[in-house]
């Protein structure tokens, strides 16, 4: 199945894109923290023997160029990428579809613009309990919020490698995160989340200080866009998620004013 890349010119920068399939209703999906559009690949070739699918890729994230983008300082200038995205290379309302940050941007966008919209499918958004909230907001107050697992364990990642085969071996085989995916997957993330070098080097196109200011920077006020949400929702949290937890899968019963809403959870899986 041919894969298309294309750009889409903001006025401080292009976002970048994956076009699959022709035909059908049409969906968007967006990626998780950390990752970018072409780590999906093998799902996104699937969704497109139905469905007309074009996968982005956010800020300071996969082949995006936005050269001033030193510093993560509200994921409301994301949904507006989204939006100017949907509104210019697609036919709407779409099917939004999201994993992890993706899922929390879809969410966002399809309450601040409904008409862009018919569902939205979201997989473990970063959509976290009012207590735990209460403490990040506590913890930027006080000049801490470096300290939060997400955050830490982001700056941690090696980000450079020898070569390709070094990543591979170092940073992905069978750790983390990674335990569970399939080769298929596996060489979709390292075939499109990686920049090579003349000298082969390898290095990560997502900086680690970047993916962590996008944990740092979660809206605190998150659960007022779950509330504006209209269209139809599609929930799936993996039983061992740390990004969407049983207490805000609880509040999500209590939060949506909308009928059309489903809650699946997925064992023994983080998603």
């Amino acid at each position: 199945m041919d894969i298309v890349e294309n750009f889409l010119a903001l006025q401080d920068g292009r976002i970048h894109y994956l076009e699959l399939g022709k035909y059908g209703q049409q969906i968007h999906f967006l990626h998780a923290n950390g990752f970018c559009a072409g780590t999906y690949v093998p799902l996104l070739k699937h969704l497109a023997k139905g469905f007309r699918v074009i996968a982005s890729d956010i800020r300071g994230h996969g082949d995006s160029e936005f050269p001033n983008f030193k510093k993560v300082r509200h994921w409301q200038t994301m949904a507006q990428d989204l939006k100017m995205l949907i509104e210019t290379r697609m036919s709407f309302p779409i099917i939004g579809i999201g994993h992890s940050l993706g899922a929390s941007i879809t969410a966002m966008t399809a309450a601040l613009y409904p008409h862009l919209f018919s569902a939205v499918i979201l997989t473990d958004p970063v959509i976290f309990p009012s207590k735990l909230l209460w403490m990040i907001g506590m913890m930027r107050m006080l000049g801490l919020i470096s300290f939060i697992p997400l955050a830490r364990g982001a700056r941690r990642r090696k980000r450079i490698f020898t070569n390709k085969q070094d990543a591979l071996k170092r940073f992905v085989s069978g750790r983390g995160i990674f335990k569970s995916w399939t080769e298929e997957f596996i060489h979709s993330y390292l075939d499109y989340a990686l920049a090579i070098e003349e000298d082969e080097t390898a290095i990560l196109k997502c900086n680690p200080e970047i993916e962590a200011q996008f944990y740092e920077t979660v809206p605190l006020n998150i659960w007022q866009y779950v509330r504006k949400i209209r269209c139809p929702i599609l929930v799936l949290r993996g039983e061992y998620s740390d990004t969407f937890l049983p207490d805000a899968a609880v509040r999500m019963k209590t939060r949506l004013l909308i009928a059309e809403w489903k809650l699946l959870l997925i064992p023994d899986i983080s998603c």
